[in-house]
C-alpha cells in the first residue's frame, strides 16, 4: 500500500502478512465467498492475484497484499455501520477496487448490488430505488455526476475510487483511499466477525432483460460458491492459472470466473480496454480467457481478412494450412488416424502459421471460455485448428451462472457440454431446460409473482429449448420467448436462421423479423471490408458505404447471399425481404445486452422505418 491506494508489483512480492489463521477463511465447508478468497490467500500469500498496466508493464498484488487490503476495507466499512444486510451498490468498469469492495461488503454480511457503467441515469436510479441502496461505491465523478441522488432517500453515503475533489452532495461522501487508510489504525482485535451462513443473501444482480424493466436475482453465498468450487473442479483450475479479464464484472458470467480464481488461487489481468485485447493477451499469456461469441467471431474476421489482403504467398500458405488443419481434424473426429502425408502437411501448417498464431495470444493459453450465446461451429472449428480449445457453456444469471460446461480434451463443438456435479437438468414436452441445484436463484427480488412463474418445487424453468445429444451433451436451440409466432401459425426459432447469415463474409450481424407476420424479413448489417473489396472489385470505387448499401448491385450480391446461406431451411423460414443497416447495434443505443445479446422488442421499434415497408409490399 502506498498512500492509501492500490499498489501493484511485480510477483512474487513480500509485503504485511495477512493474519494467520483468519476466521473469514475458517469454515471447514467453504461455502460462502469470503472463505474461499481467505483460504486462497492464506494458501498462496505470494502469488499473484490481481494485475494491472502501469507504465507499459503488468503489474501484480500478491494475494497477501490484497487480502490484506480487503480486511483494511472491510474494517472501515464496519466502523461506519455497514453490516449484514445492507445493499451496497457497486458502479464500475473492471479495476482492482472492484474485487476490493466485493469481498469487503461481502464479508460483513453486505448484499452487492453491481451496476453497469454503460446503463442511463434513469435506468441505475431504478435499480438504486428498487433494492433500496443504502451505499454506492463508484469509480469516478464522470459516473457519479448525471445520477438523481437526491430522488433516493434510503441512500446514505457515497464511495469515490479515484480522489478529486468531493462533489457537492447532500448524501456524505467519502474517497475509497481514505477508507483504506482509516481501516489500517483500526486493530483485529477491534474488527470483530460476522457469523456468515452459506444461506445468507450474497448479492441482487439485476439482469439486463430484453424487454421491460430488469429483474432483481438473488443469490445465496451457497449459489456462488458452490458454483465457484464445482467449476475449479470441473475445469481443473490451479494456483499456476492466469486469465485476462475484459468482460464487465457486473456480469454474473464475469464475476463468476473471479471468484473461480480467487478459489483455485490463480491470477487475473485486466485488459486496457477493448480495442488493447489482442496486445494484452501477448503482454500477459494467459492461461485461460473468458469471452462472448461476438468478440470470437470478430477476432476470426480480422484474421482473415488481414490474410486476404496479404502478399500472394503469405495468403496461400495461409489457407493451404487452413485447409489441412480442417482435414486433419475431421480425420480425428471420425476416429482414423492421419497419413503420413497429411502428418507432414500438418506438421508444417503449425509450423509456418498455427504456432505463430498461438504466439500472438501468449503461447501459453489452455482454453477460452465462450457463453452468453451460441458460438457458431465454423468460428469454433477455426480456432481448434489453430490449436485452442473454446469450451462453450450454459447458464443463467438465475443459476449463479453455469449450470452445464465443456471440458477441456472432450469438448464437442456445437453443444453447452454435460451438466455440472451437484446439478440436475430436465427437458418439459416443448423442450424447455429446467434446473436444479445448490447453484439455482432464491428468488426474484421483490416479485413473488415473477419467482413462481419460473421457479416450482427448486426447479427453475429456463425459458431455454434444449436437447440432449447420444452422448449426454446438452444443446441450446432457442429462447423459448424469442420464438416467433407467426400470422399463419407457425413457430420459428430466430437464432439458428440467424447464425447461419452471418456464415456469409459480406454479414457482420443478421436479426430476423416475423412475430405476427405470414413471412420473415432480416435486418442485416453488412461486414464492410469484405464488402468495400468486392465493390471496388465491381466498378463501385467512388460510393461511401451508406452509399453503397443502397446500390441496385449490392443488394443482388445480398440477395445470393440470404439465398444461398439459408437453402436448407423449410420454406416458411426463409427470408422473404431484409433491409441493409449502414450501423451496427449497440449497446449505446439500447439495442444490445451487455453479453451482446440482442433486445429485439427496441430493434423493431428503432428500425419500424424499414421493417413495414417490407410487410407493404
Amino acid at each position: 500500500m502506498v498512500g492509501g491506494k492500490i499498489s501493484l508489483k511485480e510477483p512474487p512480492v513480500t509485503a504485511l502478512a495477512t493474519p494467520p489463521e483468519h476466521p473469514l477463511a475458517q469454515s471447514s465447508i467453504l461455502l460462502t465467498v469470503p472463505s474461499l478468497f481467505f483460504a486462497s490467500a492464506e494458501r498462496f500469500p505470494d502469488s499473484p492475484c490481481l494485475g494491472t498496466k502501469v507504465e507499459k508493464h503488468f503489474r501484480y498484488l500478491s494475494y497477501r497484499e490484497f487480502a490484506q487490503s480487503v480486511l483494511w476495507l472491510r474494517a472501515s466499512l464496519r466502523a461506519r455501520g455497514i453490516g449484514k444486510g445492507d445493499r451496497l451498490a457497486l458502479m464500475s468498469p473492471n479495476r482492482p477496487e472492484w474485487p476490493l469492495w466485493d469481498l469487503a461488503a461481502l464479508s460483513l454480511g453486505a448484499v452487492v448490488v453491481p451496476i453497469y457503467p454503460t446503463l442511463t441515469p434513469k435506468q441505475v436510479h431504478f435499480i438504486l430505488s428498487d433494492c433500496g441502496a443504502s451505499f454506492l461505491a463508484i469509480a469516478d465523478r464522470f459516473l457519479l455526476d448525471p445520477l438523481p441522488l437526491s430522488a433516493l432517500p434510503s441512500l446514505r453515503e457515497v464511495f469515490l475510487f479515484d480522489a478529486d475533489e468531493k462533489p457537492a452532495l447532500s448524501i456524505p461522501t467519502a474517497f475509497s483511499k481514505d477508507l483504506l487508510e482509516e481501516g489500517k489504525k483500526i486493530s483485529e482485535g477491534s474488527e470483530g466477525s460476522e457469523e456468515l451462513s452459506e444461506k445468507d443473501l450474497a448479492t441482487i444482480v439485476y439482469t439486463s432483460g430484453t424487454t421491460g424493466d430488469p429483474k432483481g436475482v438473488m443469490l445465496s453465498h451457497e449459489n456462488l460458491a458452490s458454483n465457484a468450487r464445482a467449476l475449479v473442479e470441473y475445469e481443473k483450475l490451479t494456483s499456476l492459472d492466469s486469465c485476462l479479464s475484459f468482460l464487465p464484472l457486473s456480469h454474473a458470467f464475469e464475476r463468476m470466473a473471479h471468484f473461480m480464481f480467487f478459489t483455485s488461487g490463480g491470477a487475473i489481468a485486466y485488459a486496457e480496454n477493448v480495442n488493447s485485447i489482442v496486445a494484452n493477451l501477448f503482454e500477459v499469456k494467459p492461461t485461460i480467457v473468458i469471452s462472448v461469441p461476438r468478440v470470437f467471431e470478430k477476432v476470426r474476421s480480422r484474421m482473415l481478412e488481414n490474410m486476404l489482403s496479404a502478399s500472394w504467398l503469405k495468403k496461400n500458405i495461409f489457407f493451404w494450412a487452413l485447409r489441412n488443419g480442417r482435414k486433419a481434424r475431421q480425420e480425428r473426429i471420425n476416429g482414423k488416424g492421419l497419413s503420413l502425408g497429411l502428418s507432414c502437411k500438418l506438421f508444417f501448417a503449425d509450423l509456418l502459421v498455427f504456432k505463430k498464431a498461438r504466439r500472438a495470444f501468449g503461447g501459453r493459453m489452455r482454453f477460452f471460455v465462450s457463453g452468453g450465446a451460441p458460438l457458431l461451429p465454423e468460428v469454433g472449428e477455426f480456432f481448434e485448428v489453430l490449436g485452442f480449445e473454446i469450451l462453450e457453456g450454459y447458464g443463467l444469471t438465475e443459476t449463479s451462472p453455469v449450470a452445464a460446461a465443456n471440458q477441456v480434451g472432450r469438448a464437442r463443438l456445437g453443444t453447452v457440454g454435460t451438466v455440472l456435479p451437484g446439478v440436475e437438468v430436465r427437458l418439459a414436452e416443448d423442450g424447455e431446460i429446467a434446473i436444479k441445484g445448490p447453484n439455482v436463484m432464491m428468488g426474484y427480488y421483490n416479485r413473488p409473482d415473477l419467482t413462481e412463474e419460473v421457479l416450482r418445487d427448486g426447479w427453475f424453468s429456463t425459458g431455454d429449448i434444449g436437447t440432449f445429444d447420444e452422448k449426454g451433451f446438452l444443446k441450446i436451440v432457442d429462447r423459448k420467448k424469442e420464438i416467433l409466432v407467426m400470422s399463419n401459425g407457425k413457430n420459428i426459432a430466430p437464432q439458428p436462421i440467424e447464425n447461419a447469415l452471418k456464415k456469409s463474409k459480406y454479414i457482420s450481424m443478421a436479426m430476423v423479423v416475423g412475430d405476427g407476420k405470414n413471412y420473415l424479413t432480416a435486418l442485416l448489417v453488412p461486414n464492410l471490408d469484405p464488402l468495400l473489396r468486392y465493390a471496388r472489385k465491381n466498378g463501385m470505387i467512388s460510393k461511401d458505404s451508406s452509399e453503397l448499401l443502397k446500390d441496385e448491385r449490392i443488394r443482388v450480391l445480398f440477395r445470393e447471399e440470404v439465398d444461398r446461406f439459408t437453402e436448407d431451411f423449410a420454406r416458411f423460414e426463409k427470408i422473404k425481404d431484409f433491409a441493409l443497416l449502414a450501423e451496427e447495434f449497440t449497446q449505446e443505443k439500447n439495442e444490445l445486452t451487455p453479453t451482446l445479446k440482442f433486445k429485439r422488442q427496441n430493434i423493431i421499434l428503432a428500425y419500424s422505418g424499414l421493417i413495414e415497408p417490407m410487410y407493404g409490399k
